[in-house]
């Protein structure tokens, strides 16, 4: 901590930009702008993840194990959405059917 009248018995608290066994506060961050961006259908995120990724490229390309949870972002952010619509009666045995092979 490093702020006025922080613990003393702390001595310093760093914030990894790097991805390890927890992903960094960033990757994560951007990962739920993406999620956000899906479900909202908003331009607003995506302005966001973009940015956010751009200035990231530069360092994730020469150590893409670095930071593997914004490589998965950065995917994510190429793909685009499925949506599954399946319209019948709840009870019907063809529904039914459908949605055990959707939803396992």
């Amino acid at each position: 901590m490093t702020r006025k009248g922080h613990d003393k018995k702390i001595g310093l608290r760093v914030k990894e930009d790097a991805d390890s066994v927890t992903p960094s506060a960033g990757s994560v961050a951007v990962l739920n702008a993406l999620r956000l961006e899906r479900f909202a259908d908003s331009g607003k995120y995506s302005t966001v993840v973009e940015r956010t990724l751009e200035s990231v490229l530069s360092r994730i390309n020469p150590q893409p194990d670095s930071a593997p949870e914004l490589l998965v972002a950065l995917i994510i952010s190429r793909l685009k959405p499925v949506e599954v619509v399946i319209d019948g009666d709840r009870n019907g045995e063809d529904t039914r059917s459908m949605l055990r092979t959707v939803i396992p």
